[in-house]
Order: structure tokens, then sequence, then C-alpha cells
């Protein structure tokens, strides 16, 4: 089984991308979706987060109260704070899957994830694509699909990796400029690159 680690800046189309992978066969493995989770059922980094955070960053549910945490990490600025706790967790659970994902006779692990890239190319991964897309075109499709605005967009860019400083721990760059019927057959060429060979 090969790993590979998916990346790429805000509004790239990096989920697609391994959506239409994880249609073909691939196991695919969302590290946002997964902190999420972690962040209300690991019972480890919950402590954490409310002894960094404050109680208040859980409603009576057991649910994060988002509103709170994103204007303490973002508004704040303690959003390392957060991703040392969860990151190490959700590497862990990485591992678990993986395992998982090979038992089950996968041939292809795909991990999604914004700061894939952000201390240096993480050994664990065979290969790592950048998913890229023009600022306009990302500015865009996060529009649409978050419903914020411009300067919460740009800022979001801003903390995180561009392609110029981390091109050299990237294997493939696929340009997503245009259409999904494009993305899916750039998907299919992939798939069968890597598996295939």
């Amino acid at each position: 089984m090969k790993l590979v680690g998916v990346t790429g800046g805000i509004g790239s189309g990096k989920t697609k991308f391994c959506k239409y992978l994880a249609d073909l066969g691939a196991y695919f493995f969302n590290a946002d979706n997964v902190a999420k989770e972690l962040m209300t059922s690991d019972a480890s980094v919950v402590n954490a987060i409310k002894q960094a955070f404050g109680a208040e960053v859980y409603l009576a549910d057991g649910q994060l109260n988002k509103p709170y945490l994103a204007h303490q990490a973002f508004a704040l600025k303690r959003s390392d704070e957060l991703n040392a706790i969860v990151h190490p967790a959700v590497y862990k659970e990485t591992e678990r899957q993986a395992k998982l994902a090979e038992k089950q006779g996968f041939a292809l692990f795909i991990k999604e994830a914004a700061l894939l890239l952000q201390n240096g190319r993480p050994a664990l991964y065979d290969y790592i694509v950048w998913v890229d897309a023009s600022v306009d075109i990302r500015l865009k499709r996060t529009k649409k699909r978050d419903n914020v605005s411009e300067e919460t967009i740009f800022d979001r860019m801003d903390r995180q990796a561009n392609l110029e400083d981390v091109r050299h721990w990237v294997d493939e760059v696929i340009i997503n400029d245009g259409s999904e019927e494009k993305l899916s057959l750039l998907a299919i060429d992939f798939w069968q690159r890597l598996v295939t060979h």
C-alpha cells in the first residue's frame, strides 16, 4: 500500500481530488474531519483543550463552542496552541487507520491535510501531492463554499504554506483551474500511475 499526502491552499480543491480517488478505491483520511471528531471524542484531547482555552470552549452537550474557539484560535492568534494539542492525536489516528487500510487490502491511503508540510515533509508518506489553483479561483470557491468575507479568506491563506516555500518536499503538483470533470480525469490518471505501476 502506498501512503499519499494531499495538501494545498484553501479553495484549491484538494478534498474533491481526494474524493475522486476514494471513488476509484483509495482509503480517504480527511485530517480536518478527524481533528474535529477527536476534539469531542478523545478524553485527553478534550481535557487539554479545556485546560488551555477554558471550560467555555465546550457547550453543555459536549459539542464544541465553535465561535468561541475560532475567536481564541484566530482572532487571538492561538492556533499554534490548539494545533499542538490536536495534531499529535491526529497523527496517531493516521497511523492506526493506515494499518487498518493495509490489512483491508487498500492499494492507496490518501491523507488530506492543509498543514501537512507545516513542519517539513513527514516521513510517513511515499508521495506528496499539492493541489493548486490561482488565487482568484480559490477566492471564488471559498467564498461560495464558506460564505465568508475576502478578508477572512486572505487571512486563512496567509496562515497556510505556499507552494514556493514547500516545493522541494512535493512530488507532484495538480493544477485544478478547470472543470470538475477535468479534475476527475487528473485523479484517474494519478490513480493509474500510482496503483498500476
